[in-house]
């Protein structure tokens, strides 16, 4: 899931072309993607935070990423800065058609899990992604041990500082859940079975220099999860992964008091740097990372936003107003 290369410490200025639907054959501008003008010293991370490019569709099988087409606006020729991630699942969407909603907005699905994304006339979200994870696990409960299916949006191109030119990490994004429903067959335990949401970073050492360059945690950011109205801390093994690497996630609270589990928007709008630096702490406590030593080795190398599904769940998530600003030291 990690890209290497490296950078540090630019400052960039970035120009805002505002997308807009226009007359017949102007389809590849209307979709084209944007940045916000930030000034001096402010980069946002994310590249086409509102999806208008679309994505590039990943292979089902675990281990490797495997691109197996495009999922975007017709007559759009740039490249989608976003990967479409259905690890796990029995249901690919590679067959999926496209199709143009009322609104503009566009549509893929199939019957375990659904994308809408584009334009919408109405500013409403920019993205919605849902998975039905019944048709995923034929035989009942998942297994202790067995793998379950994932729908996520994955962008690894972003571009690399090092928290040793950083000043502040700020998240900001809406999200309102527009279904959940959840299923407790035969062998349900909430430790094993649940639906989340999730915005994870990849923190990585990106010090060439360092004898733990490539190291990495994974930071999360506990949207929703149908278990608890307000998520708890959390820090531990990646169990589902091969890296084995360390899990944070700081209590929801720490974000927003209002909860996804009431259907309206929730915003979250917090400065990151304070709580990935903790995390950077506590996996050292925990026995990672023991020979990166210096925070100011790390940076943010990935960013994954979607669905996992280790229950049987009905669920879906609408999104927008994405951005992941840092602000650069002088």
């Amino acid at each position: 899931m990690v890209s290497i290369y490296r950078s540090c410490c630019l400052i960039l200025f970035l120009l805002l072309l505002n997308p807009i639907f226009g007359a017949g054959g102007q389809t590849e501008n209307k979709y084209k993607a944007s940045q916000p003008n930030l000034g001096v010293n402010r980069v946002n991370l994310i590249k086409d935070p509102s999806f208008r490019l679309g994505f590039k569709l990943i292979a089902p099988a675990p281990g490797k990423k495997t691109v197996i087409g495009n999922i975007q606006p017709p007559g759009v020729k740039e490249p989608p800065h976003w990967y479409l991630c259905q690890w796990n699942s029995l249901h690919c969407l590679s067959n999926a058609p496209i199709v143009t909603m009322p609104s503009g907005m566009l549509k893929t699905e199939n019957k375990a899990k659904i994308i809408v994304f584009g334009q919408d006339s109405r500013r409403d979200s920019d993205l919605i992604l849902g998975v039905d994870s019944r048709l995923e696990y034929p035989d009942g409960m998942r297994k202790k041990g067995q793998l379950w299916p994932h729908l996520l949006i994955e962008q690894d191109d972003v571009d690399i500082h090092l928290f040793g030119c950083i000043r502040r990490i700020r998240l900001q994004v809406e999200a309102r859940l527009l279904k959940s429903e959840h299923f407790e067959l035969d062998g349900y335990t909430p430790n094993l079975h649940t639906a989340q949401f999730l915005l994870t970073l990849i923190i990585q050492n990106r010090n060439r220099e360092s004898a733990g360059y490539g190291d990495f945690i994974w930071f999360n950011v506990q949207i929703f999860d149908e278990r608890y109205r307000s998520s708890p801390l959390y820090a531990a093994k990646d169990t589902a992964d091969p890296s084995a690497k360390m899990i944070y996630s700081p209590p929801t609270r720490v974000y927003t008091d209002a909860s996804l589990h009431d259907g309206h928007w929730v915003k979250f709008d917090k400065g990151l740097y304070p709580f990935i630096q903790e995390a950077l702490s506590e996996a050292r406590r925990k026995g990672y990372l023991q020979t990166s030593p210096s925070n100011n080795d790390f940076a943010i190398s990935s960013v994954i936003l979607g669905w996992e599904v280790p229950g049987i769940s009905s669920v879906q998530m609408q999104v927008r107003g994405l951005s992941l600003i840092i602000s650069l030291r002088p």
